[in-house]
C-alpha cells in the first residue's frame, strides 16, 4: 500500500499489529459506508517524534491510541535494545532500595510527558528505543524484584474502538508491549482514568511482573497503583456493559509467563501472528472511532462479533 506522510494528515488513526508488523492505519472515507485503508511507515518520522512538546500534534495523536495494543510477537527494536540478563551484582545495585524508588518514581512522576513516550516508543517499537534501554531494562528489573506483588483485580480507564477491543478477542492471547498503569481500587480508576472502558485485568494466576507501587515512589500517592511491566502475556476474558456504568467493561488476565512466551521466537507460544481479517481492516469508519459513548461501543463489538462470526 502507498505510504503517506502522518505528520501532514489529519485523518484519524489507529495502530495495529498485523502479520508481525506494526502498522498505522488512516481511514479516508469513501461516502457509502466504507472507508480505504492507508499506511503510514511510523519509524520515517522519529525526528518528528523526538519532540513530544505540547503543541507536537503528532505526538499527542499517537500517545492516545497506542498504550493498549495487543501484539503476538515482541517488536525487533526491543528484541534488540531492551531484552537481555543482569549479572547478580548488576541486578543487586538496580534494586538496591534508594536505586529502586528513584527509578520508579522517575516513571510515575517525571513531568514532560516521560512515562508516556516510554510507552508510545514501545508500542510502535522505534528504533528511538536505544535511547531508552537502559532505563526501560531497569525498570523491568524493578517491577519484577519488588515486593509486595497484588494478587486480585486491578483497572484502568481508556478510550476505545469497536476495531480495537475486537482485535483483544480475535488475538485471544497477546503481549502488551507497554507499561501499564493501574489502581487496584475500581472507583480510582473510573475517576483517574478516562474514557468509554474500563479494562478490568486479573493478576491472581500470574502477578511476577508487577509490582505495587509504594508512596515513596510516587507523587499520585491516592491512585493505589499497581504496575504492571511491559510484554507481559494477557489472556482476553469478555467484554460487556451495564447501562448503569460510564464504560465497557474489558477482562484480561495475567497469564504465566514462562508458559505462554516462547524464547526463540519471541513471540506467544502456539499462536501465528493474528493477522487482521480484511474485510474489517477496509470497514468504514464506524468501528474505528473512540469518540463513542459506552453504548454505542458495546452495540457496535456486537455487530462485528456477528459479522465475523459469518466468515
Amino acid at each position: 500500500m502507498e505510504q503517506k506522510d502522518i505528520s501532514t494528515t489529519n485523518k484519524p488513526l489507529l495502530i495495529v499489529e498485523d502479520n508481525g508488523k506494526i502498522k498505522c492505519l488512516s481511514l479516508h472515507s469513501l461516502g457509502d459506508g466504507t472507508s480505504q485503508m492507508e499506511t503510514h511507515d511510523i519509524n520515517k518520522y522519529t525526528h518528528i517524534l523526538k519532540n513530544d512538546s505540547l503543541d507536537n500534534k503528532l505526538f499527542h495523536s499517537l500517545k492516545d491510541i497506542c498504550s493498549f495494543l495487543p501484539v503476538r510477537i515482541k517488536g525487533s527494536n526491543y528484541q534488540s535494545y531492551c531484552m537481555g540478563l543482569y549479572s547478580t551484582k548488576e541486578r543487586d545495585n538496580i534494586v538496591r532500595p534508594d536505586n529502586r524508588t528513584a527509578t520508579i518514581k522517575r516513571y510515575t512522576s517525571e513531568d514532560n510527558w516521560f512515562c508516556t513516550r516510554i510507552n508510545l516508543y514501545l508500542a510502535i517499537d522505534t528504533a528511538l528505543l536505544e535511547n531508552y534501554s537502559k532505563y526501560i531494562k531497569e525498570l523491568k528489573c524493578c517491577i519484577g524484584w519488588q515486593q509486595p506483588k497484588y494478587k486480585g483485580l486491578c483497572y484502568r480507564g481508556a478510550f476505545m474502538s469497536p476495531f480495537e477491543i475486537w482485535t483483544y478477542q480475535f488475538k485471544g492471547r497477546f503481549y502488551i508491549p507497554s507499561f501499564t498503569s493501574t489502581s487496584i481500587k475500581k472507583d480510582v480508576a473510573v475517576k483517574t482514568f478516562k474514557g468509554n472502558t474500563l479494562f478490568e485485568i486479573d493478576t491472581t494466576a500470574f502477578n511476577r511482573f508487577t509490582t505495587l507501587i509504594q508512596n515513596n515512589q510516587t507523587v499520585y500517592q491516592t491512585e493505589n497503583e499497581n504496575l504492571l511491566s511491559c510484554y507481559n502475556v494477557y489472556q482476553f476474558v469478555s467484554y460487556t456493559y451495564n447501562k448503569d456504568d460510564p464504560y465497557v467493561l474489558v477482562r484480561l488476565q495475567l497469564i504465566d509467563y514462562d508458559i505462554a512466551n516462547d524464547i526463540i521466537t519471541h513471540s506467544i507460544k502456539d499462536a501465528d501472528h493474528g493477522n487482521l481479517p480484511s474485510t474489517l481492516v477496509k470497514a468504514g469508519e464506524k468501528t474505528k472511532n473512540r469518540n463513542v459513548s459506552p453504548k454505542e461501543l458495546y452495540d457496535s463489538c456486537q455487530e462485528i462479533s456477528a459479522l465475523m462470526s459469518k466468515k
